[in-house]
């Protein structure tokens, strides 16, 4: 049964990110840990042989990857049934992901625009947004593997930011980085750059500071 993915206006752009079609693989993807990590090209090639149909009705402008083979994807949008707004989870087969599920009533307010996944897969989700699951988080949320807010960051963040977040980027040493067009994060001036701690959600004016625990070793040859 054929393939199709539908989304205005950013169909064409979402193509040009899967790069050239090239022929399916010769025998499902599976979730065994030793088998390499599918690709976002594998995983919809592999939903394609089971018909899936993934129909968005507004743009995609974000993707991101968990370690796990998992795909975000994120926009301004409801898929097929309407009963997914802004965001769904591939799983490595290709097939939307039931346990996450970001419902209508208690969606987003608004379009995402920026994802980052962090070292344990929790996703980081930045937009023009107030609310998620009516609770306020001003632009920038924590999300568990079930699509639930973490309490605990999204309170040390406060209000949020007071401009649409519109870029995100993580690593371990630097932390979560935060770019957008705000002024204000939690209160405290923060003109279109923000560092946010990813642990406990607290904003900072710089980056992490990098300990000696974070810091990878150097190989280095001593001369004989």
């Amino acid at each position: 049964m054929a393939f199709a993915m539908a989304c205005q206006p950013a169909e064409q752009g979402l193509e040009s990110r899967m790069g050239e079609s090239r022929p399916l693989p010769d025998s499902p993807i599976t979730a065994d840990e030793d088998s390499p990590q599918p690709t976002l090209q594998d995983q919809l090639e592999s939903a394609s042989t089971e018909g899936l149909q993934l129909t968005f009705d507004g743009p995609i402008t974000a993707i991101a990857q968990t370690s796990t083979g998992e795909i975000y994807i994120a926009g301004d949008f409801l898929l097929n049934d309407k009963k997914h707004l802004h965001l769904i989870r591939l799983l490595r087969d290709g097939s939307i992901d039931p346990d996450f599920t970001v419902a209508n009533s208690t969606a987003f307010d608004g379009p995402i625009y920026a994802l980052a996944v962090g070292t344990e897969d929790e996703i980081f989700v930045g937009g023009h947004f107030t609310f998620y699951r009516d609770k306020e988080v001003g632009g920038l949320v924590k999300l568990d593997s079930a699509g639930m807010v973490d309490e605990q960051w999204n309170t040390n963040l406060g209000t949020g930011f007071d401009g649409p977040v519109l870029s995100l980027t993580y690593s371990p040493q630097v932390g979560l980085v935060v770019g957008g067009e705000f002024h204000h994060g939690s209160g405290t001036p923060h003109p279109g750059l923000a560092f946010v701690d990813p642990g406990d959600g607290f904003p900072a004016a710089t980056p992490k500071v990098m300990t000696d625990s974070d810091t990878p070793e150097i190989a280095t040859d001593t001369p004989e």
